[in-house]
């Protein structure tokens, strides 16, 4: 077979070569040997440099925080004086409601922020995809939030949730939707009987999104048009309706991309810090206090290291965990739809 222009077999080599000639001294037989990789070995030869870095930045603080979290540490004492612990921190966590509160409280955040976060992605994706005169204005617009600083965004929707000069108060009560000014950041409703969700979390909530639409809505944007119009073509030709078509044809050809999406948010909204102190600092009281809020606290407000890192070990497990519920949920989809 005649491999063309551009094939992987070509690139194979044009990479190799590379490789080979950007290492000067390179011995005779590791140039042989390179020769013989399969392309997976190959790549994998090629990202060794980076996995030994990513193992070094993140593998070896994540291995010292939970090694930390079994000790107990105080930072006014000479360094490395750590005195083991055992579960004692991670028993006194299970034994803490303020930590159960804010293990409720990113949970909420991050089931929200994921699901509204990948209907106006899906909704831009559409919006962007479409041949229109202003499309390439939405799509340089899409930037403007993900180019916004966290601490700017913050600042920029706090002043709008004022309850005495907010703008968003202002509209409501000149539309006649409400009477009085509400102080959407210092109040609260119950949302569920054994739970209590401040009106400030669902604030944070709209600002979260808004700064992390744009990601999602180009990643889900590419994949809508690597799709052939060809598909939909013959779609419609069958007699296939809008729905059907975004069934059948649209929904498994982007779902890579949505799960990329729903993954990737689910990491960064466990881990949300920047908007939620410049809005509200975890107020009212603890009502907005995600885990991330009380690790940071544990460690420099309280001093305690050593629960500090069980609290940042525990976010890690049930990220870990959220992830893994999800992926079982779309092989299970998966299963289904064959």
């Amino acid at each position: 077979m005649v491999k063309g222009r551009n094939s992987p077999g070509k690139l194979r080599t044009v990479s190799l070569g590379l490789f080979i000639n950007g290492i000067r001294g390179i011995p005779g037989k590791f140039s042989l040997w390179v020769e013989r990789l399969s392309e997976g070995h190959f790549c994998l030869l090629l990202l060794s440099p980076l996995i030994l870095l990513l193992t070094v930045i993140i593998g070896v603080p994540l291995l010292g925080t939970i090694w930390v979290s079994f000790h107990q540490y105080a930072p006014t004492k000479p360094w490395l004086e750590y005195k083991f612990t055992g579960l004692a921190n991670y028993i006194s966590l299970l034994t803490d409601p303020i930590f159960f509160a804010a293990l409720l409280h990113s949970f909420y955040f991050t089931v929200l922020n994921i699901v509204f976060m990948l209907l106006f992605a899906m909704m831009g994706a559409f919006l962007a995809s479409k041949q229109t005169k202003g499309k390439a204005i939405i799509r340089t617009a899409l930037l403007v939030p993900w180019a916004t600083p966290i601490a700017i965004a913050g600042i920029t929707f706090k002043l709008m949730y004022s309850s005495e000069y907010g703008v968003i108060n202002y509209l409501l009560k000149s539309a006649g939707f409400i009477e009085e000014y509400i102080p959407w950041l210092l109040s609260y409703s119950h949302v569920f009987n054994w739970m209590y969700s401040a009106v400030a979390m669902n604030a944070v909530i709209v600002a979260a999104v808004w700064r992390n639409i744009p990601i999602s809505t180009l990643l889900l944007l590419a994949a809508l048009e690597s799709i052939p119009s060809e598909y939909y073509k013959v779609a419609k030709v069958n007699g296939a309706n809008t729905w059907q078509i975004f069934r059948h044809i649209t929904l498994p050809l982007i779902m890579p991309a949505i799960t990329v999406v729903v993954l990737w948010r689910a990491i960064t909204a466990m881990r949300i810090y920047g908007i939620i102190e410049t809005m509200t600092g975890g107020g009212p009281g603890r009502l907005t206090e995600t885990l991330q809020l009380l690790t940071i606290r544990t460690f420099f407000t309280a001093k305690n290291i050593g629960k500090g890192s069980a609290i940042a070990t525990m976010t890690m497990i049930f990220t870990f965990l959220i992830i893994l519920a999800y992926l079982v949920f779309i092989q299970y989809m998966e299963k289904r739809r064959k």
